[in-house]
């Protein structure tokens, strides 16, 4: 990873805070929806964050992350949604802030994770555009604030669950079930998303702006024609409806279509549907927010469920977790790259990724889940291999830091690092609490070595990074490769870092073969990409030269006027002397 990419925890305002009734807080929704019965645990207590927030920000202190996404409660900023400012929740969120930035934590803020004001929702909530007006006030609020401090926000945390669980299907708070409802919900989430990032570039400039959406990868459960167009009418539902309009290529049109045909919208341009909106919920971002748990095996007659593929709870069979989700890290790896092929963001943070297993303190008070540190283990591994393959990804936050209120299933899914006593409010860090603070110093560690080898190649070889060769898209591409073998060759650590391609996957290394070519494979095939074989000057570069890793330079001229330029090909060797590794970059020599 580079030195810049974010290692962080998550949480959110409902889960975790509790305090209902203090410092003014307003009724939201999921209040409301408690207060019916719909939920096996009121949130009135949760973890109690609010009353534990000093020795909370002492664990994050103790974890050693540089970041920590937490959402604010709009009830607690404006209780009824609109109107008066609550001067208490702007206090309460500014002690957090600034508890973070004193421990040196960058704080992410999440402006909404589904807890709507009750008020709004009394008003039409989400199926009303005023909400999203609202919510753009609310951002301007919130980001006028703490702007001075927060420099990564949030609009919108998964719209795809309000939408769907809060609208269609009535499984999480407000509860309805109609479908053109939850068409104009998530259209006006998405709305609001647009407007809201104008509003913290307006009161907060200079910040980095994105939002979460969440994701289900969808693979045909079997090959039959029936399997396959379910999983593409899966993907449209689930993922692309959300993901295409903020990348600016609004609504999916087959999506669209099949709407229509199932008397779900008035038409193929469906009235909810205003001039500018689609622009304005194209609004450019900074990056995008990802949270991945699994992936999901449809088959025909399930192209709308989301379910498990195993019943939630506890004895689940192997690869799976509590949540009876499959543990699939190739597909986090496999869909970083999809997002990356088919939109283009300048940068994916992994904004949520975990796994809830409910494992016990022994006797010592030691939590040994084993389960949870394998899942991290192999997820970031995923997220390592993606950056190595070029796809600009920034950042991982773990959900969650602690044990919280998991929505409708109360306690019974426990996803955090820290086991909380929700009888006694007790925190205790679980093993994985230790693994993670290991892993993020080690990578800390790692990110200082990088800093210093970069130094030492760029004075002993004397050669610099061209940024602007091939566009700043491609040059962010390379110097991503850049950094992966600077650090190998000067560390000796290569074999950690690098990844089995092959010639011909440069730029798509899922295509690799697996083979091992030899340097002879490697120039020939240089020569077949026709860039005027003949005009190559293939060299060694032995100052980078050892027995695990090598380099080879290749110069020629090219350009209006002629630059020279080096193509290094960074070569990992086998025992065998045989190439087991390549990538290459751009390089301008110094003059």
């Amino acid at each position: 990873m580079t030195e810049t990419f974010s290692w962080g925890v998550a949480t959110s305002a409902y889960q975790i805070e509790g305090a209902r009734y203090e410092g003014g807080k307003g009724e939201s929704i999921w209040d409301r929806f408690s207060d019916e019965g719909r939920m096996k645990v009121k949130g009135d207590v949760a973890c109690d964050h609010y009353h534990h927030l000093e020795s909370d920000l002492d664990l994050l202190a103790d974890l050693g992350v540089d970041a920590y996404r937490f959402s604010v409660a709009w009830t607690r900023i404006m209780p009824s949604g609109e109107g008066p400012v609550s001067s208490d929740g702007l206090d309460f969120y500014s002690r957090l802030i600034e508890g973070l930035v004193e421990r040196d934590i960058e704080p992410w803020l999440t402006l909404y994770h589904w807890d709507l004001p009750q008020a709004l929702q009394d008003r039409g909530g989400w199926a009303s555009r005023n909400t999203a007006s609202a919510f753009a006030r609310y951002a301007g609020v919130v980001a006028d604030a703490f702007g001075d401090r927060v420099h990564h926000w949030i609009t919108q945390n998964e719209p795809w669950v309000a939408t769907y669980l809060g609208h269609l299907y009535g499984d999480f708070a407000p509860g309805i079930t109609d479908w053109p409802t939850a068409l104009d919900v998530g259209h006006n989430l998405l709305l609001s998303h647009g407007r809201a990032v104008e509003a913290i570039r307006e009161n907060a400039p200079g910040s980095s702006v994105g939002i979460a959406l969440d994701c289900r990868p969808a693979r045909p459960k079997s090959d039959s024609a029936e399997d396959r167009e379910a999983a593409r009418h899966f993907d449209g539902f689930r993922n692309r409806w959300f993901f295409d309009p903020v990348f600016g290529k609004g609504y999916p049109e087959d999506m669209l279509r099949a709407f229509f045909v199932e008397d779900r919208t008035d038409d193929l341009e469906p009235a909810f549907i205003r001039s500018g909106d689609m622009d304005q919920i194209a609004t450019p971002i900074d990056f995008l927010g990802l949270n991945y748990y699994t992936t999901l095996p449809v088959g025909a007659g399930a192209e709308e469920r989301d379910d498990p593929e195993s019943p939630p709870g506890p004895n689940q069979p192997d690869g799976f977790t509590e949540m009876g989700w499959a543990i699939d890290p190739d597909g986090l790896r496999d869909y970083l790259g999809e997002i990356h092929r088919r939109y283009r963001p300048k940068s994916i943070v992994v904004t949520e990724n975990g796994a809830s297993f409910s494992d016990a303190p022994d006797s010592g008070d030691v939590i040994a889940d084993r389960a949870r540190i394998d899942y991290l283990r192999r997820h970031i591994d995923a997220v390592r291999l993606a950056a190595e393959a070029g796809v600009p990804v920034d950042g991982y936050f773990v959900w969650s830091l602690m044990d919280n209120l998991e929505w409708t299933q109360g306690f019974d899914q426990r996803f955090g690092l820290v086991l909380v006593d929700q009888n006694t409010q007790q925190r205790i860090p679980k093993e994985s609490f230790a693994w993670y603070r290991d892993l993020v110093a080690s990578e800390s560690e790692e990110s200082v070595a990088l800093e210093a080898a970069r130094s030492v190649v760029a004075r002993d070889v004397g050669i610099r990074l061209v940024v602007d060769s091939g566009g700043p898209e491609m040059s962010e591409h390379l110097e991503r490769w850049m950094d992966g073998y600077v650090l190998a060759w000067s560390t000796g650590r290569a074999d950690q870092i690098a990844a089995l391609f092959s010639p011909d996957a440069i730029y798509d290394p899922q295509t690799a073969d697996g083979e091992l070519h030899g340097l002879d494979e490697i120039v020939t095939w240089w020569q077949g990409t026709g860039d005027d074989p003949d005009g190559w000057d293939f060299a060694w570069l032995p100052v980078v030269d050892t027995d695990e890793v090598a380099v080879v330079s290749a110069t020629t001229k090219y350009s209006d006027p002629p630059v020279s330029y080096r193509n290094l090909f960074i070569i990992k060797w086998g025992d065998d002397q045989r190439c087991i590794d390549f990538t290459e970059w751009y390089i301008e020599e110094d003059a």
